[in-house]
């Protein structure tokens, strides 16, 4: 079961960045100049790319949210937004989103209190069960629980819990938002991704694995705990395996 499971997860994954290309839609009265190129915003789904008419150059602003191809396409990388400059002078606003939303993104404001949780946690159902450590939510979505821990009364970490019946579509609602990769330690496979490029940008760490032969789960924490936790060259290591993986299959 658990060979299974890494092996579909980890397809689920590479698949997410096989994807056949789209070109985006403008509308009539967008603005052009004598090199062609519209300003009008561009918005993707994650996964999808589009070629801009007329651009001869393009860079990305943050390529975490998406990355410019080798026939100079520009591809969704992960939801966000980002600012596309063509030609040197052009500048175009591009908004990837996601088309996976197994539940709400949890609430990552680390350090923050249970009150501003529980002013942000839109989805699902308070249970009865929290408590001044814990605030659960259950039936967020897809997801059965998601877990809020808190020490000293601050946000340490989130569990989010989701049936294995859906061990696809986690795979890439959880691709579409982090640098995920599979990551061996101590015999054992995790499935753990980053939200940025770099340790140093990077806010949150998700591990996703199995909880039980029914579930998965997905535990998230700030960057600083999983260093404390796993070491500082651990994450460097993940971050840069997963750049050179995604770069061979996708750039």
């Amino acid at each position: 079961m658990k060979k299974y499971f890494i092996n579909f997860l980890t397809s689920s994954i590479v698949a997410l960045m096989s994807v056949s290309m789209l070109t985006s839609c403008s509308s009539s009265d967008d603005k052009n100049d004598d090199d062609g190129v519209s300003t009008a915003p561009i918005t993707l789904g994650a996964g999808d790319q589009t070629v801009i008419v007329g651009a001869k150059t393009i860079s990305v602003a943050n390529e975490f949210v998406a990355y410019v191809t080798k026939d100079n396409s520009v591809m969704a990388f992960h939801i966000g937004k980002t600012d596309l400059t063509v030609n040197g002078k052009k500048n175009i606003e591009l908004t990837v989103t996601p088309k996976y939303t197994l539940y709400d993104d949890p609430v990552t404001n680390w350090g923050c209190d249970q009150a501003y949780v529980k002013s942000n946690q839109k989805q699902g159902s308070l249970s009865p069960k929290s408590t001044s450590d814990n605030l659960i939510y259950t039936d967020a979505g897809r997801s059965k629980a998601i877990m809020y821990t808190f020490e000293n009364g601050k946000l340490k970490s989130i569990g989010a819990v989701v049936s294995t019946s859906y061990t696809k579509e986690y795979a890439s609602y959880l691709a579409e938002r982090y640098l995920m990769l599979p990551y061996e330690k101590d015999n054992q496979t995790y499935f753990i991704g980053a939200d940025a490029l770099t340790k140093e940008q990077a806010k949150t760490v998700v591990v996703l694995q199995v909880y039980d032969y029914l579930n998965l789960i997905a535990v998230y924490v700030p960057v600083k705990d999983y260093n404390k936790t796993r070491g500082v060259s651990d994450l460097n290591e993940l971050i840069e395996s997963a750049k050179k993986k995604y770069k061979a299959i996708v750039w």
